[in-house]
């Protein structure tokens, strides 16, 4: 009878137009993807096996399929919307129980975990603390909210500093010598970079270029105009012996400091030495002298203290202690006959040396260089000093015939920077922006993709769980194997066309027009054979 077939017409269109509304009504949810009904024939079973005069007994919903085509992509203001182009699920986490979804729209808790709107937790590979992946299971991936250290610029790991810098070969040497950082004169050509101490502050490091000769260049560095702290040479221990007339009177020499008084403070006392002028007021004290102590240059007595002749140094630079020099012995008869004996000792300092020699060829190529630490300055900020920002790279430094200037100046170090934004990669590294201008690996989101993706068994909100005909779960990065590329600050639409939807509804009626039809003949039919009689 044709009741069967057309009550199953009815129940099948029925719930194929349900698939359709439903259809209609997630046209809007993010990830989600269209279903299509599919239908199936319906025979009664025949114990003589089948045959060409079968008919059937009507037809049923056979199954509900999900279309995993790619939806739209929309740009968001949320850089942890993330979408999938192409395969694959993004897995969540809930307390252990798995799922998986294609809706991206995430943020983070309060513990900085990055979860859905239902709290799940996004899984994906952990990084160490150099920002590398760590290549184990899959866990929830948790944001970091602490500053990262500074980082100085003669740290290994930041590089020192690179210089790639044309000289113009057409200079000739400076007017002036020797090179003074405040004389431009002295100097040809100059450039400045930021680099960071221990404790992550910045400082402008100046480097001066001063031409030598042809292809000859000397290079010379300040510290926020500073020159680098003087390299202590230690002084040699010296004793000479002196003769100078003396007028009459009482010489007094006593204790071991090697005193002497002058009472009779007549005339003028000369003192030479080696051909070297000591002048000497009437009360008989030393008030210059004109040698050398390891170093060319002059130096002056500061003071007459305690017995003591006391000296500052005059070679460029600084004393980090004053020599002394006292009388130890005399000789009272005749002429005086006077040792000196440096007791006190002093430090004399050669400030900013140039620390790197440069030689070109003659097509402008630089063919050696003497490239040594930029010396060490010292600070005031706390950090280790002296301190020192590192080599200086000049690899690819040229000489040519065209205005010096800057190719590349760069360097690794950094201050100490917050947290300011995320982002996440197309292989799914999500990384953390700092207000230093670094970036940081914070972990990697991770794929998965399913033998046969209309196996798994819909949970709602999107969410979908393995079973035992989706196959097993084939977990990786994305962009790997046949998993997708990810998208930060978008969303992918649902894959619903709302044309064809309309369409398949309005076909859906007429098949439950049709079958009630069927129905309704059907019943027309028994009417007939009842009235028979």
């Amino acid at each position: 009878m044709a009741f069967q077939q057309g009550l199953s017409g009815l129940n099948t269109s029925a719930k194929a137009l349900d698939v359709t509304g439903n259809n209609i009504a997630n046209s809007s949810t993010v990830g989600f993807k269209v279903g299509q009904a599919h239908f199936g024939d319906v025979y009664a079973n025949s114990l003589a096996g089948g045959g060409a005069g079968q008919v059937g007994i009507g037809v049923n919903l056979a199954a509900v399929v999900q279309q995993f085509s790619q939806g739209n992509i929309t740009s968001t203001n949320n850089p942890l919307d993330i979408s999938i182009n192409g395969g694959g699920f993004f897995r969540m986490d809930n307390n252990g129980a798995v799922s998986y979804t294609r809706n991206g729209q995430f943020h983070t808790d309060k513990d900085g975990y990055i979860i859905n709107d239902q709290s799940l937790r996004l899984t994906g590979y952990q990084v160490d603390n150099s920002g590398n992946v760590v290549s184990a299971a899959p866990a929830p991936l948790q944001i970091s909210s602490a500053q990262i250290a500074p980082r100085s610029t003669d740290d290994p790991i930041a590089g020192d500093i690179r210089a790639v810098i044309n000289l113009d070969s057409r200079q000739s040497n400076p007017a002036t010598a020797p090179f003074s950082s405040i004389d431009p004169e002295s100097y040809n050509y100059t450039t400045s970079l930021s680099v960071y101490d221990t404790l992550g502050v910045p400082h402008t490091l100046t480097t001066y270029y001063v031409r030598t000769g042809a292809g000859a260049w000397e290079a010379y560095a300040t510290l926020d105009g500073a020159a680098p702290a003087g390299a202590p040479v230690t002084p040699a221990t010296a004793r000479v012996t002196t003769s100078a007339p003396f007028t009459a009177g009482d010489y007094t020499l006593s204790g071991a400091a090697a005193q002497f008084t002058l009472t009779d403070d007549t005339g003028a006392i000369l003192i030479d030495l080696s051909g070297t002028d000591w002048t000497g007021n009437e009360a008989g004290m030393v008030t210059a002298i004109n040698t050398q102590l390891g170093l060319a240059g002059s130096n002056t007595l500061a003071s007459y203290v305690g017995g003591a002749l006391v000296f500052s140094s005059g070679e460029t630079g600084s004393a980090a202690a004053q020599p002394a020099i006292s009388i130890v012995g005399a000789d009272l008869g005749g002429d005086g006959l006077n040792t000196f004996v440096n007791t006190g000792g002093a430090n004399a300092f050669v400030t900013n040396p140039p620390f790197a020699n440069m030689a070109f060829n003659n097509s402008g190529s630089m063919t050696s260089a003497t490239i040594n630490p930029v010396p060490g300055f010292a600070l005031t900020t706390g950090a280790a000093t002296p301190w020192s920002p590192g080599n200086i790279d000049f690899t690819g430094t040229t000489q040519y015939g065209s205005p010096s200037g800057v190719e590349e100046l760069a360097q690794g170090g950094y201050t100490s920077g917050r947290l300011i934004g995320l982002s996440v990669t197309s292989d799914g590294m999500v990384q953390g922006r700092y207000s230093n201008g670094q970036t940081r690996n914070q972990g990697q989101v991770v794929l998965t993709g399913f033998t046969n993706p209309n196996g798994l068994s819909p949970q709602g909100n999107n969410q979908w769980i393995e079973t035992a005909i989706s196959g097993a779960p084939l977990v990786g990065a994305p962009n790997t194997a046949s998993l997708g590329v990810l998208q930060s600050a978008s969303v992918e639409e649902s894959n619903v066309d709302l044309t064809a939807e309309l369409v398949n509804m309005i076909t859906q009626q007429r098949n439950y027009q049709a079958n009630a039809q069927t129905i309704k003949t059907q019943d027309s039919i028994m009417n007939t054979l009842v009235n028979l009689r």
